[in-house]
């Protein structure tokens, strides 16, 4: 049986309870207006790793307002990230 690294499985896992739940929104406050989307993301999800979230980054599963959006995008207060 072939042993897989740790970091590898907890990808694995992450993936398979993104494909079978669905994600959580969040809504900018005033706070947040004119914050980098990949500061907002890292502050919401701390337990989520960076590296896994530059991953849903370069696959486009974070969208602002329903569309995809890069990590540099600015918020603006009221935006709806998913």
């Amino acid at each position: 049986m072939r042993q897989f690294p740790l970091l590898y499985m907890k990808t694995i896992c992450f993936e398979r309870q993104q494909r079978g739940i669905t994600l959580k929104s969040y809504t900018a406050g005033p706070n947040d207006d004119g914050v980098r989307l990949s500061r907002f993301v890292e502050k919401v999800t701390t337990a989520l790793p960076s590296s896994l979230m530059h991953k849903a980054f370069r696959n486009k599963r974070i969208k602002v307002n329903g569309k995809h959006a890069a990590p540099d995008a600015r918020l603006q207060q009221g935006d709806l990230i998913e």
